[in-house]
């Protein structure tokens, strides 16, 4: 596969949802030796309590919500094609418009539309498709759709085109950073997070965050299939916002530490919803998001959810992992029959 195709994967993938397989509950957690006292087993018991609560009451929604990402001076220029990338001469503003997000059951689906370069790009086509990611217990898909990246520069050739992965051994999903603040609010028992009382500990009950005081609490994770080094996860909860989570915390050995922030507003019939959230990668980006409409429970189309390609698409169809024996390369035509290709066609063919 060519470095260009490498790349493409690399900057539109990343900053948006990472869809990755792993084992069911594959989060695990150091054994809790330390006996907890009546008051922290009590304050921990109302907290869970009330996230099963909403994540039983919230089976579906769909979020739409404008994006802000800031990049450091001396960051990498993920939209260059030059080889080696240059930095950023400056702190670099990118804005994205009308992001959507579904969510049913075990279903995800995120929409993502175009990141205009500030103040380089002119904004037109801001709800234009650039990639399309789908994923349910045990298929994950993308399709890119578009060009991820408006700087005002001359237009590069885009060809569209898909991937699928295939695990039959997994039924869990694990989340960017992005995305998982809106997850920490509605379902944070979500498998791929998977917050478990018997993980946490209470660190302090009358933490304050941005003049809001909540119980803080954290665990430790060790090493697993989905994430390969120890981490320490911390939770800021709002008993005046039924124990929603206002802050989060991410330490990884020899990475930046990833800090999260989430603000409510009441809806008179679903509680406590996310209005924004930023999250930062210290040192590397910030994501700042706000949302401009959302659904609860409301019915979604099935069509949502299929793992379809429109025709003339070449396809990655990964099997068990994507060794290279499991790869089946195609063509989608136009009867919507899918005709097998080489791994070379379908680098040439996503590459035009």
């Amino acid at each position: 596969m060519s470095l260009l195709l490498l790349r493409r994967l690399a900057i539109i993938a990343t900053p948006i949802l990472l869809l990755a397989t792993a084992p069911p509950l594959s989060v695990s957690a150091r054994a809790d030796d330390t006996p907890k006292t009546v008051h922290e087993a009590a304050v921990l018991d109302r907290i869970f309590a009330n996230w099963k609560a909403r994540h039983d009451r919230v089976h579906s929604l769909h979020f739409t919500v404008d994006c802000r990402m800031t990049f450091p001076k001396g960051s990498f220029d993920f939209t260059s094609t030059s080889n080696p990338l240059p930095r950023f001469d400056r702190d670099q503003v990118f804005e994205q418009f009308g992001v959507q997000f579904w969510i049913e059951g075990e279903r995800l689906c995120v929409v993502t539309t175009p990141m205009f370069k500030v103040p380089q790009a002119k904004s037109t086509e801001t709800r234009r498709v650039a990639m399309r990611s789908i994923s349910d217990e045990q298929t994950t898909s993308n399709f890119y759709a578009s060009a991820p990246y408006e700087t005002g520069a001359a237009p590069q050739p885009f060809a569209r085109y898909g991937f699928v992965q295939h695990d039959p051994d997994s039924d869990s999903r694990s989340l960017g950073s992005a995305w998982l603040p809106l997850f920490l609010a509605l379902r944070p028992q979500f498998p791929s997070i998977c917050w478990r009382r018997e993980q946490c500990h209470v660190v302090d009950d009358k933490a304050m965050v941005d003049g809001i005081q909540c119980v803080k609490f954290q665990r430790v994770l060790d090493p697993s299939r989905m994430y390969r080094v120890k981490r320490e996860e911390a939770c800021w909860i709002s008993p005046a916002r039924d124990d929603a989570i206002a802050h989060w915390t991410r330490k990884t050995p020899n990475s930046p530490d990833c800090v999260g922030s989430i603000k409510y507003k009441k809806d008179k019939t679903w509680g406590w919803i996310p209005s924004e959230w930023s999250v930062e990668t210290k040192g590397i980006e910030l994501y700042e998001y706000k949302v401009t409409d959302y659904a609860i429970n409301e019915k979604i189309d099935p069509a949502i959810f299929a793992h379809e390609f429109p025709p003339g698409t070449p396809v990655s169809d990964q099997m068990n992992g994507g060794s290279a024996k499991d790869v089946r390369y195609y063509v989608v035509e136009k009867d919507g029959s899918k005709r097998t290709i080489s791994a070379q066609e379908f680098a040439r063919l996503a590459d035009r």
